[in-house]
Formats: structure tokens, C-alpha cells, sequence
């Protein structure tokens, strides 16, 4: 998914920040840690809520921190109809980031999407300029159409460089009760996994900058080919996240290269 920032106070914070930074050694890019992410509370200290602004183009939607919710450990991002009708975007919405960067490991989530034609449900993780000066657009993702939320579709990017999506029917429904989703990154290659089980592997042109891990859910526009079309009636809609886990390439003892299955997450926090 593109991931242009167009924050309303750009220049403000070049002007403020440019010359500070001008001749300072640059800061050292915070990588994360192996964690398990539970949502009794709200961690400031690992997580950020994006708002306020919007990407644009296909996103029919304003990023707003009060569209993220933490209640009874689940996390809900939600879709409404923006308040201001003189808006570019017609909505607004919810994603939540990661304050560090992660590279090679295991990314877990438990959730359960959004069925709501025209909007995506999605954990991913990115990195592009907007995130750290200079990287490339690199991504992985994991998104629901909620048009059919009897599907998966995995992507990524490498340098802008995408084209690698893959639908993997799933059985069941994915809206009706939270499941495992997740996806191994190696240097050589990228597992997808649903409920422990390997459905889709890529090996091509894998992206290799540490990235942030974020989940986000929006309403389409100018791809109703692909979402399907958003027009609101079903608002607020809601996307549930039980988990998140991280654990580092270095780290992982659980996949078992004989049956192509990770063995089942346990619930324990991680500190």
C-alpha cells in the first residue's frame, strides 16, 4: 500500500528542525527488540498513533489518533465518516506504528478484519523516507479485502518495487473469529503462515532494510477493482487485533523444516 505522508505541517517542521540537524552527527536507528504485544495498555513507549494526516491518492481517509482503541486486551482500529464535510477525505481512520524498526525474524499477529466491501484490513511493515532518511519504499504485508474476507493476500516491495501479490483462499472466514496470520523474513526469502501453516513463499528481489511494523484499516477510492466500492453505510467499521508478536531471526527455534509448520504461539508476556 503507498505510504506518501502528506503531513498538514510539513514546512512548519523543516523550518524548525532543518537547521538543528544541519551538521549533527546523524541519530542511530532504533531497532527493536523480540516482543509480545498483548494489548492490556497502551505502550507509548512502542507504539504511535498516525494522525493527523492523510496519504492520499487511493486512501479515502484522514489518519486520526482517537480512531485507535485499546479496551479489555484488543486493539480496534475503526472507520467513520469524517466530521468536517468540506474534507478532501470523506473518512476517517485508523493505524497504529511501531516507535523502532525490525528487521529479519518472525512478525505474528491474532485479528480479525473488517467485512466491509471497499476497505482494507491489514499488519504489514514499512520503511520509506518519510519513515528514515534515505531508505527505499520497502514493505511486507498482510491485508484483507473486505469485500471477501474468505481470502488473504499477501505483497511486498522492494525499492518501490512491487507486483508480488498472491491470494490464498482460506477455508473459513476471516471476519468471524480472530486467527494466526504471520511471515518469516529472511534475507532470501519471505513465509507467509496461517495458523502455524506455510501457504506461500516468494524468493525474488526480497526487500533488506529494517522496517516498521504497523497495522492500519481504510476505505478505498479509485480502486474499486480492487477494494471493491466504500460508500459508507455500514460506519463505523471495525477491525480487532487480539496480538502482535516479534521474535528475531537469531532467536527462532520453533519452525520445523520437515512439515513447514511453526509450532503454536503461546500467550505469555514477553518483556
Amino acid at each position: 500500500m503507498l505510504k506518501k505522508k502528506v503531513f498538514v505541517l510539513l514546512t512548519m517542521f523543516s523550518l524548525l528542525f532543518g537547521g538543528v540537524m544541519t551538521g549533527a552527527k546523524a541519530a542511530e536507528r532504533p531497532i527493536g527488540t523480540a516482543f509480545l504485544e498483548t494489548f492490556d495498555s497502551y505502550d507509548s513507549e512502542r507504539w504511535s498513533k498516525a494522525g493527523i494526516w492523510t496519504n492520499g491518492e487511493m486512501f479515502n481517509a484522514t489518519w486520526y489518533p482517537e480512531q485507535v482503541t485499546i479496551s479489555e486486551g484488543t486493539m480496534m482500529l475503526q472507520i467513520d465518516k469524517e466530521d468536517d464535510e468540506t474534507a478532501s477525505q470523506q473518512y476517517k481512520a485508523g493505524e497504529l506504528r511501531t516507535n523502532d524498526f525490525y528487521h529479519y525474524g518472525l512478525f505474528e499477529v491474532s485479528m480479525k478484519p473488517a467485512k466491509s466491501t471497499g476497505t482494507v484490513s491489514s499488519l504489514f511493515t514499512y520503511t520509506g523516507p518519510w519513515d528514515w532518511d534515505g531508505d527505499p519504499w520497502d514493505e511486507i504485508d498482510i491485508e484483507f479485502l473486505g469485500k471477501d474476507t474468505t481470502k488473504i493476500q499477501f505483497n511486498y516491495f522492494t525499492n518501490g518495487v512491487g507486483g508480488n501479490e498472491h491470494y490464498h483462499e482460506l477455508g473459513f472466514d476471516a471476519a468471524d473469529d480472530f486467527n494466526t496470520y504471520a511471515f518469516e523474513w529472511r534475507p532470501d526469502s519471505i513465509r507467509w503462515f496461517v495458523n502455524g501453516e506455510l501457504v506461500h513463499t516468494a524468493t525474488e528481489n526480497i526487500p533488506q532494510t529494517p522496517q516498521k511494523i504497523m497495522m492500519n484499516l481504510w476505505p478505498g477510492i479509485g480502486v474499486d477493482e480492487w477494494t471493491g466500492k466504500f460508500n459508507g453505510a455500514d460506519t463505523p467499521v471495525i477491525s480487532q487485533y487480539d496480538w502482535v508478536k516479534y521474535t528475531p531471526l537469531d532467536e527462532l527455534d520453533c519452525y520445523n523444516e520437515k512439515n513447514h509448520k511453526h509450532k503454536k504461539h503461546k500467550k505469555t508476556k514477553i518483556q
